[in-house]
């Protein structure tokens, strides 16, 4: 398999600034499984007399879209128009998304609410002294059991439908938490087969190899290596998982992140493989692969070359794991870090494991 290494940070600037101002153009669907991110921040003051455990002093409580709602934050605030569809329930977490969408400018007219379902919260607890960044200590996960009900099911697939109808591209973020059925599933295969003009991009945890025919798919390493047919991932196996996830999803191309490691796009035989951008200690992870696979996915349908749509993608997820929790990139974001990188000169070569690739 031929390979591109270490593309540098800026590449084409005129290019990317071209194609990230076409941005605001497009129109992408949002099938997800919505959750909301909550952050819980405290100071430490004492150890509990009821057990060793420490008690906080609450400071604040910050409520993001998280999950597959983070994409559609990111769509918008990349100047998009973003149309989500997906389920919530009837609970204060289901409003509290809704609200979040409005805020955002997002039409909220395909999400469900399903009597009964609990909507998917993730709740991180963030502690600390006075004048020290606040760490997380636990987190705790109100979970939906088990796949929507039939009837969701039918409003879901009702709402795909006259989203995509008019949109450039679908992005799916199946996170594993009963959105994605199997009539679900076989919809957006048939999209992917029947409508070759419109861009579909599917980041998938668990069920990555049942989606086939699809423009792009985005799975990070230890998501890459199950799909492609291997129990572990090693660095050495990487070109091998590629081609494999080709061949099995039948996808036109796997972009793989790799975390410090940069990105891997493959498309075809071909190899493309471009370092980390920006600085290499992050902030916070959670949410950084939304970014991406919405970065990816507009400059796609903004008719980027794939080797520059990787690059922006990966200014996207640059930015984003600076922040924390799921973070909304913007164009000037992306545009700032690609300027700084071209300013850096040659590509940095990409870490190697012990006796090179």
């Amino acid at each position: 398999m031929s390979r591109a290494r270490g593309h540098d940070g800026g590449g084409d600037l005129e290019g990317a600034r071209a194609v990230l101002e076409r941005f605001a153009r497009l129109t992408v669907a949002v099938l997800g499984d919505f959750m909301l991110d909550e952050y819980v921040f405290g100071e430490t003051t004492r150890i509990s007399r009821e057990a060793p455990v420490l008690i906080l002093r609450h400071e604040r409580t910050l409520s993001l879209p998280g999950g597959g709602a983070n994409p559609v934050s990111n769509i918008a605030s990349l100047g998009a128009r973003a149309l989500p569809v997906g389920v919530v329930g009837t609970d204060g977490a289901g409003a509290a998304l809704l609200r979040a969408f409005r805020e955002r400018g997002v039409s909220v007219g395909s999400v469900v609410r399903e009597t009964g379902r609990v909507t998917p919260v993730k709740i991180r607890i963030l502690a600390g002294g006075r004048n020290t960044v606040r760490q997380q200590v636990i987190r705790v996960d109100h979970e939906s059991a088990g796949p929507i009900g039939r009837a969701a099911e039918d409003r879901v697939l009702a709402g795909l439908s006259r989203r995509v109808r008019g949109a450039d591209a679908l992005i799916v973020s199946d996170y594993g938490n009963g959105l994605v059925t199997p009539r679900v599933l076989e919809r957006i295969n048939r999209l992917a087969a029947g409508r070759p003009g419109l861009v579909v991009c599917v980041d998938s945890r668990h069920q990555l190899g049942s989606y086939r025919g699809v423009t792009i798919i985005t799975p990070n390493e230890t998501e890459a290596a199950p799909a492609a047919g291997l129990e572990d991932y090693r660095e050495s196996d990487l070109d091998r998982i590629g081609r494999a996830l080709l061949r099995r999803t039948r996808a036109r191309m796997v972009l793989v992140t790799r975390g410090s490691r940069g990105m891997s796009l493959f498309t075809g035989r071909r190899r493309e493989d471009v370092p980390v951008y920006g600085p290499q200690d992050c902030v916070d992870v959670n949410g950084a692969g939304d970014s991406v696979a919405a970065c990816v996915t507009l400059a796609l349908a903004a008719g980027a070359e794939p080797g520059l749509a990787m690059r922006l993608a990966n200014a996207a997820g640059g930015v984003a794991v600076m922040r924390r929790g799921p973070a909304s990139v913007t164009r000037p974001e992306i545009l700032e870090l690609l300027e700084r990188e071209a300013r850096r000169g040659p590509a940095r070569p990409l870490p190697q494991p012990p006796g090179g690739p």
